[in-house]
């Protein structure tokens, strides 16, 4: 296949309507529909897989009640689809969208696939609690929305070989990972996070050969990258908190 974009968003909206989400990620309505509008017809990883190629491909993390509207556009606009990637455990809470509208997202097409059981990061983990988050997760969502979890999106990008090795044992079909990057086939796909402040004119020009905004995320990737391994999460992020505020 030749190769894709595959742009990782989490909520969007304004005032209110984000509560509950990270701030550092939430992106307008005004800023999203544009983007869409702009890219015309968008795909899922599922659809890509299942032969449905595009060049842009768009995903989302974390299950904000806002990806409902998301949605939405999405499917109005040219009935494009998207991945949504959840953690059963925070369905039907409080910001987080509901079984019943993860259900009417199915029927407008759109792809309800793993973020785990738990936003919790999988690297952190022995190998038995990884099996149990990717296993519980992946039954609990086939068992509540009657369509297949094919794919895996780990919290916060954090995951290691054991984790790749569950993800093969348990039926995952796919791995999409938080390194930026052109997806170009293959078993793991890199993404590229969105912003509250990525201006849409970047996003477009991603699909270049040349791509600032991808050059500049690689980088911001290793440094933060080394960071982590050198603090560990909880450290990194209590960090990060302070700095930026929300969780990744």
């Amino acid at each position: 296949m030749s190769s894709s974009v595959v742009y990782m968003f989490h909520a969007i909206g304004s005032g209110s309507a984000l509560a509950g989400s990270d701030p550092h990620y939430a992106y307008s309505t005004k800023k999203f529909q544009k983007f869409i509008n702009e890219t015309g017809q968008c795909r899922s990883i599922r659809d890509v897989l299942s032969g449905q190629h595009s060049k842009v491909v768009v995903t989302f993390d974390d299950g904000h009640a806002t990806n409902f509207h998301a949605a939405e556009i999405i499917k109005d606009t040219l009935g494009g689809s998207a991945d949504f990637f959840i953690n059963p455990n925070t369905v039907d809470m409080k910001y987080y969208l509901s079984w019943s509208q993860l259900r009417e997202m199915v029927s407008m097409g759109m792809s309800i696939q793993s973020h785990s059981l738990d936003h919790l990061y999988l690297s952190d983990m022995s190998k038995a609690e990884q099996k149990r988050q990717l296993e519980t997760s992946k039954k609990t969502i086939e068992d509540n929305l009657g369509v297949p979890v094919s794919i895996l999106a780990p919290p916060g990008g954090r995951y290691n070989q054991d984790t790749i090795d569950l993800c093969h044992e348990l039926e995952y079909e796919h791995l999409s990972i938080s390194e930026p990057g052109r997806w170009a086939g293959g078993y793991i796909s890199p993404r590229l996070a969105v912003y509250k402040n990525t201006k849409v004119s970047s996003l477009l020009g991603c699909n270049k050969l040349i791509s600032p905004l991808i050059m500049s995320q690689l980088i911001k990737y290793k440094v933060t990258g080394k960071a982590k391994t050198i603090l560990g999460n909880d450290s990194y992020e209590l960090i990060r908190s302070k700095l930026l505020g929300g969780a990744s």
